[in-house]
């Protein structure tokens, strides 16, 4: 993504040969931001179809609260796009409420607030045990659900990221091996500091053993500490035998008793950090994703804390762990995930977890399902909105067996009645008929659904969104509720790191104080997308500077 205040620089000094001082900078990048916002309100008022939000607390290295809120979704060529709503600066003690009302604000001047079907925030649990700053946001979409199934808005569904969630459940593990991770810590310290990392290599060579590479981890990433503790484990001999020749003090031996630890550590929480990395092996994960991983997480928890053959304390672990992963499991269980698991043709219904009744997911979908065909067709009839005419009395064969392997449906006309008990336009008897036939009339185009659904999954490495932009003329009306809850993604999509570069804007990002922060980030996530097509883009030259005229 190109960096606006850098580039703003760059072009301002190629075009007038001075460095542009903070009042130029402020007003073009105004200027700027005042065309770019137009653009996207009209891309986000014509966008087909729903919109998924994420909302993220983001403090800055100033120490400076925003409310980041993004949206989700997918272009007409089943792409996925997002790009940020807004940027609000927060104070330190915002309650929740007043989030929630800037969440409506913002809605409300984008005009889209019919068109949002799910918001993406922190897990649950993390909310619970986090500081208030990053539950605010998960606190606030709540409040934002409630309101609006007080003023009879269309539902909005709560996404939890299941990053932060398979977070929380190895938290027990981790903090068991508190000690063990400080001790790898501070010997890969010394090494750096010593300026001897490579002894690590040297000696794995000697000792005819696979160098496996051994970076410190970053603290707040749990995943960089389990890798950390992988390659510890693997490198066991080599680090054994370099801390025995330092000198005495320089860094503490890691004790028998301590391997053990990280070895029984690692076989649990092993799992969890193949599925982070399933998770992170594409920059938009699919929501289909969280269903099976944490059900396939809880069976493993469930063997392991039953063994017989491991300590007392490594059960007990296990055992935490499930609670917390079925906590988990539990708290996704909801409409969206199932529609969303359902939509992804690798999975269909064969991945709806065991425990749960398949007849109820199912009812769930056709009637989500419905709602897109009034959509796509219109409302049918009702008792008190009679349409002008008889038309033929029509009879549907049933769509499904209550499995999801159901006929076909089908419709047989017949003739219209010449007798004298033909009911006269405007009773309520041809009222009754007429809805039920308005409504039969649309069965065929269920199925779409019969037929998605019986027919077999695709290849584990199938990707969803080319599947259904290859099928979407086979599926038209299911294709449009594809993708919505495909654009749907897994993860609370991390805002600041995909928005937010300080460092690269170097001396121009300084030079803004802290309201035009909001400002410059929106125009980052912008400034990467053709809103004119809603596809992303390495935009140059999107900022133009007028020569001046030299004597």
């Amino acid at each position: 993504m190109a960096d606006v205040a850098h580039q703003f620089g760059v072009v301002y000094r190629a075009a007038t040969g001075k460095v542009p001082d903070g009042d130029a900078l402020n007003a073009k990048l105004r200027q700027l931001f005042v065309r770019k916002k137009d653009e996207v309100k009209s891309y986000v008022r014509n966008a087909v179809g729903k919109i998924t939000l994420s909302m993220e607390i983001w403090e800055s290295a100033s120490g400076h609260a925003y409310l980041l809120i993004a949206a989700h979704l997918l272009t007409d060529t089943w792409d996925p796009v997002r790009f940020l709503l807004d940027c609000l600066l927060i104070s330190p003690d915002v309650k929740e409420e007043v989030v929630r009302e800037m969440l409506i604000a913002v809605l409300e001047d984008y005009q889209c607030v019919d068109k949002i079907l799910a918001i993406s925030t922190i897990d649950e649990q993390t909310a619970a045990r986090v500081g208030t700053a990053e539950a605010l946001a998960s606190k606030a979409v709540h409040l934002y659900q409630t309101y609006v199934e007080q003023h009879g808005g269309p539902e909005v569904a709560k996404v939890s990221c299941i990053g932060s969630g398979l977070g929380h459940c190895v938290e027990p593990a981790l903090n068991l091996a508190t000690e063990q991770v400080d001790k790898i810590r501070r010997f890969l310290k010394v090494l750096l500091n010593n300026g001897k990392f490579s002894e690590l290599r040297n000696e794995a060579h000697l000792c005819l053993l696979d160098y496996h590479e051994l970076k410190l981890d970053s603290p707040s990433v749990w995943t960089s500490t389990v890798a950390m503790l992988d390659s510890a484990v693997k490198m066991r001999v080599v680090i054994d035998k370099i801390v025995a020749q330092q000198n005495e003090g320089v860094c503490n031996a890691v004790t028998p008793d301590d391997w053990i630890v990280m070895e029984f550590v690692l076989e649990l929480v092993s799992n969890y950090h193949l599925a982070a990395q399933d998770v992170g092996k594409t920059d938009y994960p699919a929501l289909s994703i969280a269903l099976p991983l944490l059900e396939f997480l809880t069976l493993n928890l469930k063997t392991q804390k039953d063994r017989s053959d491991i300590p007392a304390w490594v059960r007990k672990l296990a055992s935490d762990m499930l609670q917390r992963t079925d906590a988990v499991l539990r708290s996704i269980q909801t409409d969206v995930y199932y529609h969303g698991t359902i939509l992804d043709p690798r999975h269909k219904l064969t991945t709806i977890p065991a425990t749960v009744n398949r007849h109820i997911v199912e009812d769930s979908l056709r009637a989500a399902f419905s709602r897109y065909l009034i959509q796509a067709n219109g409302p049918t009839p009702t008792v008190g909105s009679l349409p002008a005419g008889d038309t033929a009395a029509t009879t549907a064969a049933p769509l499904t067996n209550g499995t999801g392997t159901g006929g076909t449906a089908t419709t047989t006309a017949t003739p219209p009645s010449t007798s004298s008990a033909t009911y006269r336009a405007g009773s309520l008897m041809s009222a009754i008929l007429k809805k039920n036939q308005a409504a039969t009339a649309s069965l065929p185009q269920l199925d779409e659904l019969n037929q998605y659904l019986n027919t077999s999954v695709e290849v584990p490495d199938a990707d969803p969104l080319r599947w259904w932009e290859n099928y979407r003329k086979v599926y038209p009306n299911l294709a449009q509720m594809a993708r919505d809850y495909l654009a749907i993604p897994a993860t609370a999509v991390p805002s600041p790191q995909l928005f937010v570069k300080e460092r690269a804007a170097g001396k121009w990002r300084n030079r803004l104080d802290v309201e035009e922060v909001s400002l410059y980030v929106c125009l980052k996530s912008w400034v990467d997308v053709d809103f004119g097509h809603g596809t992303s883009t390495q935009a140059a030259n999107v900022i133009t500077i007028k020569r001046e005229t030299r004597a």
